[in-house]
């Protein structure tokens, strides 16, 4: 505004510069939280490593691009004939005996822009052309920032609704630095969490518009983000809670939407529609793997509803949601400061999030496998900022000492975030084993004791599948042992290699001097901490293997 200083700074135009600067708060702390989650990712180059961004479930939700355009290999043989890639994958048959990839297509659709690009990109580099060369596990680490500022953007503009730009801007650095979605935007961008959370937050916004103006545009939008939604993660099906409910304050208010969307039949079969076309292409591989269209693809694994382990999902030392993000604990408790001031969000905000803790607490491994915290409940964090800003809100209301106070709390907390996202790269957070003794050895400690592992109790998957947990959970050296067992291991070496390396990298990032060696290595031939790690440990591995063989030879000859 140029005018504000066209002449002699007075205090009106300092008071002008202040309101100013208050009217773009949102859009400048937008334009903080980015370069966070961009500067991080850039200072560890996840895609440099081999094994590194497509990992763990990516490698299942990725697998449909290189199989449909590089490969033209549904049945995944190209895999077997493909040393270099073969562990990229995790192999399963399904019920005709082809190999089967388990999740549903939607982040490969998301992803495939970028896969696009990287792949031109390749062919006219001269870089491998196979799918998982350096360029596409860049691209996809591209692709999470992309998605992640989107929906930044499109939270932005919901919260400006009902919100001002100071508790809109403060509501946005919570979600993205103070909880796990900056791990998930970062360290493992590739996951779904973080597409999911900006696909429910653009979902949230025009619901609003399709209320303000329903037509053609508006319908065909929020149909393709219902699908796409679902599509990435099924169980999100629940958001359309939000649209159904949003705008309802009483049973008369309910009556009036109940009839607005049945006058609307036409528009909402215009919105069906186009959900069933974004799934036909699951339906027509669900029958080429199955021979049906309809096919349930995670085999033993199930929900237990009549055996929610709620408590535990979010108070549990293991992976408690409350527990190692109690910010979103403060989103919790500000569901009911919506109620005066913003009645239209209450209920479809309190059954969303109310259902979804219900939902995700009944799957049988409740803590969602191996992660930094409950990672399942990122998905939806854009509702949850709903009624943190609605708290906020409320306390801004009052004395200036308590707003001091409410952020003084949040910026530590958000502070704290950061810091157990340090413990949990360095291992002092483990990935699906904590407990209350182990938790508080490593409280504040960036990376873990000698005595933290013997503190760790796996879950023990097979019980899980059955919903009985905590009664056979095994120590850290009960689950090496196990690892090591002929009837134990995977088929493929190479996963075994996998796993060797896994464990000696956070074996090593647990001892100062030997971390300190492999910095001073990785300085001196100018790679990442991560790539040194990685050869030193695959060297041992091969080392480990040579001297396997040598002695089953020995045996064999009796020697």
């Amino acid at each position: 505004n140029k005018s504000l200083f066209s002449s002699p700074f007075t205090f009106t135009k300092m008071k002008a510069l202040i309101n100013y600067i208050k009217t773009y708060y949102s859009k400048f702390f937008v334009w903080i939280c980015i370069p966070v989650v961009i500067i991080t990712s850039f200072s560890h180059h996840p895609w440099v490593t081999p094994g590194k961004i497509i990992d763990w479930d990516v490698k299942s939700y990725y697998a449909y691009l290189p199989a449909a355009l590089i490969y033209h290999d549904f049945s995944l043989n190209f895999y077997h004939q493909n040393k270099e890639i073969r562990d990229e994958m995790f192999l399963v048959k399904g019920p005709k005996g082809i190999y089967q990839i388990i999740t549903t297509y939607g982040q490969a659709l998301l992803y495939s822009p970028f896969f696009l690009g990287a792949h031109a990109y390749a062919i006219l580099s001269g870089d491998k052309a196979d799918g998982y060369s350096r360029p596409y596990r860049f691209a996809l680490m591209i692709s999470c920032l992309f998605y992640v500022a989107i929906g930044l953007y499109y939270l932005k503009k919901f919260l400006l609704k009902y919100y001002d730009p100071w508790i809109t801007a403060m509501s946005l650095i919570v979600i993205t630095l103070g909880t796990n979605l900056y791990y998930y935007s970062t360290y493992e961008a590739p996951m779904t969490h973080a597409y999911n959370f900006a696909l429910i937050a653009a979902f949230l916004y025009f619901t609003t518009k399709w209320y303000a103006k329903i037509n053609a545009t508006n319908t065909i939008i929020t149909g393709f983000l219902i699908g796409l939604i679902t599509l990435v993660r099924p169980v999100n099906l629940i958001i359309l809670l939000f649209f159904i409910f949003w705008g309802v304050t009483s049973f008369e208010t309910l009556k009036e939407r109940i009839i607005l969307l049945l006058k609307s039949y036409k528009w909402i079969l215009l919105m069906i529609l186009v959900f069933f076309i974004l799934w036909i292409p699951q339906f027509i591989y669900w029958k080429y793997i199955s021979g049906s269209y309809l096919f349930y693809s995670y085999s033993d694994q199930r929900f237990f509803f009549n055996n929610p382990q709620i408590i535990s999902s979010l108070f549990s030392y293991r992976k408690g949601l409350f527990l190692y993000f109690p910010l979103i604990m403060i989103s919790f408790i500000g569901i009911p400061f919506l109620y005066k001031r913003y009645p239209g969000l209450i209920l479809p905000v309190a059954l969303v999030a109310l259902i979804n803790v219900y939902v995700l607490s009944s799957w049988c491994f409740w803590w969602f496998g191996g992660g930094f915290g409950p990672r399942s409940y990122i998905d939806t964090y854009a509702v949850l900022a709903i009624p943190f800003a609605g708290l906020a809100s409320w306390i801004s209301k009052k004395k200036l000492i308590w707003m001091i106070l409410f952020t003084a709390v949040t910026g530590t907390l958000v502070w704290f975030n950061f810091f157990q996202t340090r413990q949990y790269y360095y291992g002092a957070i483990n990935w699906t084993a904590m407990t209350k003794e182990a938790y508080w050895d490593s409280f504040l400690r960036k990376r873990p004791t000698k005595e933290f592992w013997n503190m760790l109790r796996f879950p023990d998957s097979e019980s899980a599948k059955k919903g009985l947990y905590y009664v056979s959970d095994k120590t850290y050296e009960e689950v090496m042992r196990d690892r090591k067992k002929p009837e134990k291991q995977a088929p493929s070496d190479l996963t075994d290699r996998e796993t060797y390396i896994r464990n000696l990298d956070k074996f090593i990032r647990t001892q100062d001097r030997w971390f300190q060696q492999m910095q001073e290595k990785a300085a001196e031939r100018g790679i990442t901490v991560d790539s040194m790690i990685r050869k030193d440990a695959i060297w041992l591995y091969e080392q480990e293997l040579l001297k396997n063989k040598a002695a089953k030879a020995d045996s064999i000859s009796g020697k």
